[in-house]
């Protein structure tokens, strides 16, 4: 007989994409299921040909994520299928702590079966130290065929061993989107602007705004523990779409230094774009604004603002005024240069959680593969808050509207990449990149800032 029971350890956690509780919970295949098998437009062929092939009954297998609250929940709920359908007993502990108890966990000889991380040089430092197993090459080709955007999900799941050579060792499992420009249609709509389609037409659509007397931008650098974090993503992105791939991926692993010329232009291009009287609400106090309620500047009337961009797709269920819903709101794609064939097609910057096996076991290796159904990320995504790079999974299973489009917008990508700044070590993105954004808001010169920044990497090299 396999029964569900759950522990719930309360604590906050600093991080935007999970809540503010931690979730202890263990999944046995007889637990009530959300939703019924063979009922709705769920991908039940993929169940029942995942759980034909798959028998782990007697096998206890633990995973340890940041997903907490909520989103603890969620996970849960599609770990309660793989348990029905497998026989397997999965325990999973979402914790605030989680850099920590990693840690801890490996150095007592007893990680958790499988590790999910969303800082991805995290994950490559452990995997240097030969804490992860590489992983079966039939997930990495089913990735490869089914995934938008799979070199790049490949890119970031890969990692040097112990031996010095690249692996594969981290399937990703929810993701999110920075490269989003959310607006008001009524607004949009009462001045008689369009949804600009190329960066060009985005430039246009500024200087009209500007021309009517209105401020296109409202933004906020003032966020607890990340100062800065929105203008360094808006640089990001923006990066992303002036120049070749191969740039970003330089400027990404140091390959060219901080200050090279083009990310120097980057920077400047967000300040001529957005960090400027001219073309910012309240622009004198962009350092000190909250990222998060500065933002709300779209939905006043008249207009304080026009648009706000390049906060991942969480921004309108974490931050966003209660009483506004999707319609009231809208978003578009950040638009790149027409006519650049050397530029990358539709570049999206973005974050995501890569699944590592810490301690290896069969059950192990076929919960990743498990990940990789449609059906493990439809079960998220009907419960909300949850993009996939699986092309296969159906939309249709959504019953938020704006989640559906942000995920058909996903499936657009060409290529994908993760911010730098949460690829980088976190003296240079989470510390002096991110203080280099507020000087540079307060004036001081783009070049000499990055400058700065590149004297903070080598000194932590």
């Amino acid at each position: 007989m396999k029964k569900i029971k759950m522990k719930k350890r309360f604590g906050f956690i600093g991080t935007l994409m999970v809540a503010i509780f931690g979730l202890t919970s263990v999944a046995h295949a007889d637990d009530h299921l959300k939703f019924p098998i063979g009922e709705g437009e769920f991908s039940w062929d993929t169940y029942h040909a995942f759980a034909n092939e798959h028998d782990y009954s007697g096998e206890q297998i633990t995973v340890m994520t940041r997903f907490a609250g909520q989103a603890g929940d969620d996970i849960y709920e599609t770990m309660k299928y793989f348990a029905k359908a497998t026989g397997a007993d999965i325990r999973h502990n979402g914790t605030q702590n989680f850099k920590q108890e990693v840690a801890t966990g490996l150095e007592a000889g007893s990680p958790a079966n499988v590790t999910a991380f969303s800082l991805v040089g995290f994950l490559a430092d452990l995997a240097k130290k030969g804490h992860m197993t590489p992983l079966d090459d039939d997930i990495k080709e089913y990735i490869l065929n089914t995934y938008a955007a799979p070199d790049s999900w490949i890119k970031y799941g890969t990692a040097k061993g112990p031996d010095g050579k690249d692996h594969f060792y981290g399937v990703v499992f929810q993701t999110y989107i920075n490269s989003l420009i959310y607006y008001s249609p009524e607004n949009f709509e009462d001045a008689g602007y369009k949804v600009p389609k190329t960066m060009e037409a985005l430039w246009s659509l500024i200087d009209r705004i500007v021309a009517d007397g209105g401020k296109p931008w409202c933004d906020g650098l003032f966020a607890e523990g990340s100062t800065g974090f929105t203008a360094q993503t808006f640089m990001a992105e923006y990066l992303l779409r002036t120049e070749p791939i191969e740039v970003y991926d330089m400027y990404d692993k140091n390959e060219i230094p901080v200050d090279d010329p083009r990310v120097v232009a980057a920077l400047e291009g967000y300040g001529k774009m957005v960090a400027n009287d001219r073309n910012m609400a309240d622009f004198s106090n962009l350092g000190r604004a909250d990222w998060a309620k500065a933002r709300h500047g779209i939905f006043t009337s008249p207009p304080k603002c026009y648009m706000t961009a390049t906060i991942g797709s969480y921004l309108p269920g974490c931050c966003f005024p209660k009483d506004k819903k999707y319609g009231d709101w809208d978003f578009f794609y950040m638009p790149t240069k027409a006519d650049r064939p050397d530029l990358p097609k539709k570049p999206m910057g973005g974050g995501g959680h890569f699944f590592t096996i810490t301690k290896d076991s069969p059950a192990a290796r076929g919960f990743l593969k498990w990940l990789t159904t449609p059906i493990a990320s439809e079960l998220w995504m009907a419960q909300g808050g949850f993009l996939t790079a699986n092309k296969y999974a159906n939309n249709g299973v959504y019953r938020d509207k704006a989640m559906a489009a942000m995920n058909a917008l996903m499936g657009e990508a060409d290529p994908w990449r993760y911010n730098v700044g949460e690829t980088m070590p976190a003296a240079v993105g989470g510390g002096a990149l991110n203080k280099a954004m507020v000087d540079y808001a307060n004036g001081e010169d783009a070049a000499t800032l990055l400058r700065g920044v590149q004297e903070v990497w080598d000194k932590n090299k």
